[in-house]
This record gives structure tokens, sequence and C-alpha cells, in this order.
């Protein structure tokens, strides 16, 4: 989030032709366009299960459109 709102007013994109494009939002910030889309469900934003991030992305972002990876069931084998 916090590079998205840092990179994206500097962010400059060309056509085929290297001619550059208008922002298609330019006064809605990265930040608030991200989360829009997250809401709507039109985002999901993925985590591996263990990873520490996960509750810092949920403050950030809201508790919508997350979704992780597992490995449940996971299979025990008894070595006896």
């Amino acid at each position: 989030m916090h590079r998205l709102d840092r990179s994206y007013p500097h962010h400059l994109q060309v056509d085929i032709d290297g001619e550059f494009l208008p922002s298609s939002h330019p006064e809605v910030s990265a930040r608030e366009y991200f989360l829009r889309h997250v809401k709507s469900g039109n985002i999901f934003v993925g985590f591996d299960g263990d990873d520490r991030g996960l509750g810092y992305a949920v403050r950030e972002a809201g508790n919508h459109s997350f979704v992780f990876a597992t490995d449940f069931p996971h299979e025990s084998f008894d070595a006896q």
C-alpha cells in the first residue's frame, strides 16, 4: 500500500506508439483505487498460512477478499 501511494503519482504509462497515456482515475489515490477493488471482490490478496504480514495487511486493507494457502488436511504417519 505504501509503495502504491509513493510510486503511482510518478508512474507514467505509454501506448504502443510511445505516447503517454492519461491516468484513468487521476483524482483517486492508488490506495483508494486498490481498496475499492478489494472490497468489491475484484482483487484478492493472498498470503501463505504462516506469513507474519497477514495481520498487518488486514489492518491496512481490511478483512475483505483475503485468501490463504494451506496443506490441510495434512497426512500424519505413525512410523510404527
